[in-house]
C-alpha cells in the first residue's frame, strides 16, 4: 500500500528558485523508512521520515502547506501526516565583506542544499556563508569523501582571504 506514495515522492522533480545570483533547488526525499518486523507476515504499518529542503523564499507555513498538498496528491495518500520539525533556512543576507572576500578569491557564491549554522545566523540578521573544501553532493553519504587537492585549494584560498591588503 505504501508503494504509490513512495513512487510519488521518488517522482518529485527538484524546483529551482533563483534568488539574486544564487539558484536554490527544493528537493524531497525519504530519509528513514520502517515497518513492523516479521519474516512471515505483511507489515500492517509503514512509517517514513520525509525530508523537504525548501527555498529561503518560502516560510515554514508555506513549506508545510506545499508538502501537505503534494502528499495529498499521491494516488495513495498517507493515513496520517505528522510534522516533527521544520527549519527555515533564513533570508539571504549579502554583506560587503562577504562579497569582497568571494570576489577577491575569484569564487562564486552558490546555494547549499543542506541546513547549516548559516541559517541560524541569518535568522538573527547576521550575514554568513559556508566556506570549505569538498563537494556538497558528497555530504551525508555512506562513502563521503573530500579530495586532498580540494583541501589544498581551500587552504590556499583561506590564506589569501586572511592576508588581504
Amino acid at each position: 500500500k505504501a508503494i504509490p506514495l513512495i513512487q510519488h515522492i521518488a517522482n518529485f522533480e527538484p524546483i529551482e528558485d533563483n534568488i539574486g545570483p544564487v539558484t536554490f533547488k527544493e528537493v524531497l526525499s525519504i530519509t528513514e523508512s520502517q515497518c513492523e518486523p516479521g519474516r512471515t507476515q505483511i507489515p500492517g504499518e509503514w512509517q517514513a521520515n520525509i525530508n523537504y529542503r525548501f527555498s529561503p523564499n518560502k516560510s515554514n507555513t508555506q513549506a508545510e502547506a506545499f508538502l501537505n498538498n503534494f502528499l495529498n496528491q499521491s494516488p495513495r495518500t498517507p493515513d496520517k501526516i505528522k510534522i516533527k520539525d521544520i527549519a527555515y533556512s533564513g533570508p539571504i543576507i549579502q554583506s560587503e565583506l562577504g562579497d569582497t572576500i568571494m570576489n577577491s578569491l575569484g569564487q562564486k557564491i552558490t546555494a547549499k542544499q543542506a541546513w547549516t549554522d548559516v541559517a541560524q545566523l541569518s535568522q538573527h540578521g547576521i550575514p554568513a556563508f559556508n566556506f570549505g573544501p569538498g563537494s556538497p553532493s558528497q555530504a551525508h553519504q555512506k562513502n563521503e569523501y573530500v579530495l586532498l587537492s580540494q583541501v589544498s585549494t581551500y587552504q590556499d584560498l583561506l590564506k589569501k582571504a586572511l592576508i588581504q591588503d
